[in-house]
């Protein structure tokens, strides 16, 4: 039986050796859709999310409700203080060699730091939410949501730091299922609820629910962490327990601050100006075929939980010729799962649309501008993850910069004379110069290490 059983595993193995030309092995090429479709399912839950709203709050709703989601992805990357990215890295890198030790104490100082130093930020900005509102947003009945984000801003870090951890410690759908996908399937399973026992359920309740689901999904993501770390750790006495600790690099951890702050810029960029020269309603419409269009992005950040940790490892190994496979795989995975979305969103896009409502059917032709940068975003594949994870995060934080500012500048210019196409055209060209300056960078650095290398 024993024989069988052997044979059995041994044919698995062989199984899941097998090649796929341009993809790699076969179990590798499971391995990563098993990631893609977890992220897909945070997907579905978050479209699913966004009809509910729009059903349940209509479209002022729903643009107020991605007001928040912008202003807590900026503020949250604030009091990360560049965390996750480094937690992602160095966790990696540190188990590679053997030192879990040593990567477990960094990750809980990392999640420590963010709880004290973070809600120490974000106290003071709750507290000067009425100015923010009035004076930087230029809209003062905004001071809610704001301040709403500011409460959840310090566990959705928290739980940020936490999943890139897991993603480095071999569990990436377990991150990635605690992080895009627990929140917005809590949210839908009580608006349908409400829905049953006939409740109207208002803005503040939904954002509430929200910050509710997110402090859960931090303690779920710090449970499997211990669950890990137990299965990891070495007999008591082992040498690697007194190895001294790594100090944690303030530079290091300012450029990934600032390349967080600018990617959540580039991200939220839009929704900071929008309020200038549209209505809630109109950001509503942008919001949905941006979110839409996000979609590439969502899938390079499934296929980064399962290359950058291998992108670090290689790395510190000095197997520069992998990480170029590896980067080139990224790309022919991330244009492969792109390619229905492109044909959806430039040949039905209002269909698509129409599914959030009649009303947002309008959104068509910004949802086609915008697919063109989305295009090139996916067929750049984890530049910027590579530049990251190889210690060129300088690099890309200056890409990153450039970037955002160039969209704040273009949505002003483009968005007040041709109003929401003006805005689409400037994230267009934004998102495209620094997926484009990135993948140029990328190459650049990869020739100069194998030159080193000879």
């Amino acid at each position: 039986m024993c024989s069988a059983k052997n044979e059995s595993n041994v044919a698995a193995s062989h199984w899941s050796a097998r090649s796929i030309p341009g993809l790699g092995q076969l179990g590798d090429v499971i391995r990563i859709g098993r990631v893609v479709m977890m992220r897909g399912l945070g997907v579905v839950l978050s479209f699913l999310l966004t009809i509910v709203l729009s059903r349940t709050l209509g479209a002022t709703g729903v643009g107020l409700f991605f007001f928040f989601n912008s202003a807590l992805r900026l503020l949250a990357a604030l009091v990360a203080f560049g965390l996750p990215q480094y937690n992602l890295r160095t966790v990696a890198a540190l188990d590679a060699h053997g030192d879990h030790h040593q990567a477990d104490i960094i990750a809980a100082r990392s999640l420590w730091f963010v709880f004290f130093g973070g809600g120490l930020v974000m106290a003071l900005t709750w507290m000067a939410a009425g100015p923010i509102a009035a004076i930087v947003l230029g809209d003062a009945t905004l001071v809610p949501q704001l301040r709403a984000a500011c409460l959840c801003a310090v566990a959705f870090a928290m739980l940020r730091v936490r999943c890139e951890a897991l993603k480095s410690r071999g569990l990436p759908q377990t991150a990635l299922l605690l992080e895009f996908a627990l929140s917005p399937a809590a949210l839908i399973v009580i608006c349908v609820a409400t829905w049953f026992v006939k409740l109207d359920l208002s803005l503040s309740a939904v954002l509430n629910c929200f910050i509710g689901a997110t402090v859960v999904a931090v303690g779920l993501a710090s449970l499997t962490w211990r669950q890990r770390s137990q299965e990891l750790r070495l007999p008591l006495g082992h040498p690697e327990a007194h190895q001294p600790l790594e100090r944690i690099p303030v530079r290091t951890l300012a450029v990934f601050l600032v390349w967080n702050l600018l990617n959540a810029l580039a991200w939220a960029g839009p929704y900071m100006v929008l309020p200038r020269f549209a209505s809630s309603g109109e950001i509503g419409l942008f919001g949905t075929a941006h979110r839409l269009i996000a979609l590439p992005s969502i899938i390079l950040v499934a296929l980064g939980s399962y290359f950058a940790p291998r992108f670090s490892r290689c790395h510190a190994q000095g197997d520069i010729r992998t990480n170029r496979l590896q980067l080139r795989r990224s790309q022919l995975y991330a244009a492969l799962a792109f390619l229905p979305l492109f044909a959806m969103f430039l040949f039905a896009p209002a269909e698509l649309l129409s599914v959030f409502g009649p009303e947002f059917r309008e959104a068509a032709p910004i949802l086609r501008v915008l697919t063109i940068g989305a295009t090139i975003n996916a067929l750049t594949g984890l530049a910027a993850d590579f530049l990251n994870m190889t210690h060129h995060e300088n690099y890309e934080a200056t890409i990153t910069g450039v970037s955002a500012v160039s969209l704040v500048v273009l949505t002003v210019v483009l968005g007040i004379p041709y109003g929401l196409m003006g805005a689409a055209i400037a994230t267009t060209v934004a998102m495209a110069g620094r997926n484009v300056a990135s993948f140029l960078l990328c190459q650049l650095v990869i020739r100069q290490e194998m030159r080193r290398a000879v």
